[in-house]
């Protein structure tokens, strides 16, 4: 590589030498134009004949950097599209799970409203049931209420009228027939 930048040092050094040996004449003007078109052709074959190494390197590493990167770059693709069907497949059971979660707690209300109606016709029985036996029982106990009292007020009409109609020898003869009759129910007879 030294030896390549002193045979690249003594070109560029002998360019102004020979460029001004034109004197301005059209021949020369084209002898320096031509020597300054085969200088730059020379320089630029030397500079590709010192690169020749390099640049090919540095192409296959770009060529690998970009290959790494595309696969790097397919790679977070195909992560971030099996990401997104994941949680596309989670929000579609979730979706799923919410609509069987709705037709249950559906269920269970129409069975908790068909178990209150229940409920409640079964209270309104045993309410109605117990209305029913309280008026019976109030009813029973009126009526043996009214009967002690028409056998009360029938006895006191009874007394009274029997009263009005016994005298005092009915009464004597009636005291001796039941005397006459717990005597003989005692043994005495």
């Amino acid at each position: 590589m030294t030896r390549s930048l002193l045979i690249l040092s003594a070109l560029l050094a002998s360019t102004p030498v020979l460029a001004a040996g034109g004197g301005g004449q059209p021949e020369g003007w084209m002898l320096a134009n031509l020597f300054h078109l085969f200088n730059l052709a020379l320089f630029v074959g030397v500079v590709a004949f010192l690169t020749r190494k390099m640049i090919p390197e540095a192409l296959k590493n770009r060529a690998a950097r970009i290959e790494k990167e595309l696969d790097e770059s397919n790679r977070l693709r195909r992560e971030a599209q099996a990401r997104y069907d994941e949680l596309e497949a989670r929000l579609n059971r979730f979706e799923a799970e919410f609509d069987e979660m709705r037709a249950d707690a559906t269920r269970a209300s129409e069975r908790e409203v068909a178990l209150i109606g229940e409920r409640a016709e079964n209270e309104v029985a045993q309410i109605k049931a117990g209305a029913e036996k309280a008026i019976r029982d109030e009813v029973n106990a009126a009526r043996a209420a009214l009967h002690q009292q028409a056998v009360s007020l029938a006895l006191n009409v009874a007394e009274e009228q029997l009263r009005g109609r016994i005298n005092a020898a009915d009464q004597d003869r009636l005291a001796r027939d039941l005397l006459g009759t717990v005597k003989e129910a005692n043994g005495h007879g």
